[in-house]
């Protein structure tokens, strides 16, 4: 239990499930295929940055670790955000024209901004926004991860491995609920699953995406 509140109730649609707290505002499910998901994300994410689990120097011996929540964050204190920048590229030029992964982000970025207040580019302006709202010794680093296994050095097959196992599982849960509330057909998100997953086993097209490791401190250390 956190914070003293009482556990919720799930609530389902069809086969999936879904956060019951403010049902409707938080796009994706919370059952075992999205956690499962998470769970890849995460790998991933070691993976980039070589097993560990931040860049923020906060030391070996770190007081307290609050994922999720910066709610109670003491000055001097620092802040970590690691996500994926919706942004599709190469450097060879060998991604097709209406390449099925660049469609699926144009498809959700107005469902997701419109329907439920996100805006999937925020990474672009992120340190901006940190330095906005008080933070110092804003920092970012950003990786290429590479969309499937075209990469030839191992690691980076295994981090493709992953980006493209994340990758399949969000146009699962964008296609259970979010696209279908939205006015898309089932017939359409379907075709487009399925040109996504055909392309992302296509080792000509070297696509990356850009995984954004962002951190910054709170001031009055």
């Amino acid at each position: 239990m956190l914070l003293g509140l009482k556990e919720l109730p799930d609530c389902w649609d069809g086969d999936e499930r879904y956060h019951a707290f403010r049902e409707g505002r938080y796009p994706l499910p919370n059952d075992d295929v999205e956690q499962q998901r998470e769970g890849i994300r995460h790998e991933m994410l070691k993976e980039v940055i070589d097993g560990k689990l931040y860049l923020a120097p906060i030391g070996d011996r770190p007081q307290k670790i609050i994922d999720l929540g910066t709610g109670n964050l003491k000055p001097g204190g620092w802040l970590e955000i690691q996500d994926i920048l919706p942004q599709v590229s190469s450097d060879d030029d060998s991604i097709p024209p209406a390449y099925p992964v660049i469609r699926f982000y144009s498809m959700i970025k107005p469902v997701l901004r419109d329907h439920y207040g996100f805006d999937i580019r925020v990474l672009d302006t992120l340190p901006a926004l940190l330095q906005d709202l008080g933070y110092v010794n804003v920092q970012r680093k950003v990786f290429h991860v590479p969309i499937g296994e075209w990469a030839r050095e191992k690691r980076l097959r295994v981090i493709g491995s992953y980006m493209r196992s994340v990758l399949l599982d969000l146009v699962g849960a964008m296609a259970a609920r979010p696209l279908v509330e939205a006015g898309y057909e089932r017939e359409e998100i379907e075709a487009l699953a399925a040109d996504v997953a055909e392309a992302m086993e296509n080792r000509r097209i070297h696509a990356y995406l850009p995984i954004h490791f962002v951190w910054a401190q709170k001031p009055g250390a």
